[in-house]
């Protein structure tokens, strides 16, 4: 396809690399807090439920959304491994999957 006929054809509309960036902009801050909720949330919970620092529940909380992090964190890396090394489009049938 010629460039100025892709170029024409485009003219019209949003790109959809925009919508994209658009939602992940959007999505990013709400992902951010659900995410940082209970860290912050433990202090009031300790407070309303009377549990103090040497219970093992507090530390309990605090280790298993670490572990979240961590896992998180190395799925990501995973996954870009997988993407890097085959194509785009078997990795991410392999992530619908």
């Amino acid at each position: 396809m010629k460039p100025r006929l892709l170029a024409n054809l485009c003219a019209d509309r949003v790109h959809n690399a925009w919508v994209v960036l658009a939602v992940t902009f959007s999505m990013t801050p709400a992902v951010v807090g659900a995410r940082a909720a209970p860290g912050v949330m433990i202090v009031p919970l300790q407070r309303a439920f009377g549990w103090n620092v040497g219970v093992g529940t507090v530390r309990g909380l605090t280790g298993s959304y670490m572990l979240a992090f961590l896992t998180s964190g190395l799925a990501c890396l995973l996954a870009s491994l997988l993407v890097l090394r085959i194509a785009r489009a078997p990795a991410l049938a392999i992530a619908a999957e």
